[in-house]
Order: structure tokens, then C-alpha cells, then sequence
């Protein structure tokens, strides 16, 4: 059996260290790609985020188990309200929604959540820090259930609608003064 002169080694265990090192190499290119391409997503989440703010739509995510809702504080701010003024969970944004929309709500939600419709989709109105009642549009899907269907997680988006509603509501009264004219 040959030893190297310089490890000592002989031949097939210098082999063996020097797939161990090709190995270790390769599998540190991997980590390399990965880290890589999680700043890449990491990135394209931040420009989609700061497109949707742009357009005054914010991104919530919601646990129906523990009713803990995560991103929601672009909605409390959407409304006015200082940096964590809620525990955020479904029960305390539940509170800012007008009571006669609540019902209307919570229904929209148990539909999605029994499977009759595709997705969530609902308008309300919420109440803003000033006292006003804001318009809000919110649409949301369940993305993950446990095996017996139980909701799990829940991805949506909140868009205030206020100015739309005010104008919409401007444009229908112009056309009964119209049509009272006429």
C-alpha cells in the first residue's frame, strides 16, 4: 500500500477525502443558489407588496384556529389607527365593522368556508379612528385545511372603497335629478 508522503494517507483514503471535499462543495453551491434565490423572492414579495399599497389594497393573513390575524396592521392604519391599537385577531378587526354589515360578513365567510363559494368576497363598512365609517372591499381565500376540512390558513386583500362608493353615490343621484328633469 502506497502512502502519500505528505498527509500520510494512503491512496484510497486521500480519494475518499477528496469526494468528501468535492461533496462539501457542491453541496455549499446549493446553499449559495438557495440564498440566492430566497433575496430574489424575498425581493419580488416586496415589490408586490409596495404595488398593492400603491393601489390601496393591503395583503392580510388570518389562522382561523387561533383566530390571530398577521399583516393586518396596513388595515388599522388604512382606517387611521396608531400602531397596534388591536390585538390582532379576526374578534377585534369584528369590531370595527358596522353592525349591520357584520352578519352579512360572517356569512360571506362561512359560505367560502363550506366549500359553496370559491372565494371570499365582501363589502363593509368599518370604522374609522376619525369616526367615520369607511367602505372597505375585502376578498380572501382559504389556502390550507386540516384532513376533516377544518380552515386552516386564509390569504385576502382589504381595499378601501370610499371615494368609489361617494362617487358612485353622486353619479346615481345626478341621474335621478336627471330623469326628475326630464
Amino acid at each position: 500500500v502506497r502512502k502519500d508522503p505528505v498527509s500520510g494517507g494512503s491512496e484510497g483514503e486521500i480519494r475518499q477525502q477528496v469526494e468528501t471535499a468535492r461533496d462539501i462543495a457542491r453541496d455549499i453551491d446549493a446553499v449559495v443558489d438557495m440564498v440566492n434565490t430566497l433575496e430574489i423572492v424575498r425581493g419580488q414579495a416586496a415589490t408586490i407588496k409596495a404595488a398593492l399599497q400603491g393601489a390601496g389594497t393591503f395583503v392580510w393573513e388570518w389562522d382561523p384556529v387561533t383566530d390571530e390575524l398577521a399583516d393586518i396592521d396596513e388595515g388599522f392604519a388604512m382606517l387611521g389607527y396608531p400602531d397596534d391599537p388591536f390585538r390582532p385577531t379576526q374578534e377585534s378587526w369584528n369590531r370595527l365593522i358596522h353592525p349591520d354589515d357584520l352578519g352579512a360578513n360572517d356569512a360571506a365567510y362561512q359560505r367560502h368556508a363550506r366549500g359553496e363559494s370559491e372565494h371570499y368576497d365582501h363589502v363593509y363598512r368599518a370604522l374609522a379612528a376619525d369616526g367615520r365609517w369607511r367602505w372597505i372591499h375585502e376578498r380572501g381565500r382559504i389556502v390550507e385545511r386540516a384532513p376533516d376540512g377544518t380552515p386552516l390558513r386564509m390569504l385576502g386583500t382589504q381595499t378601501d372603497i370610499t371615494e368609489r362608493r361617494r362617487a358612485e353615490g353622486a353619479a346615481v343621484e345626478l341621474a335621478e335629478r336627471l330623469n326628475k328633469i326630464a
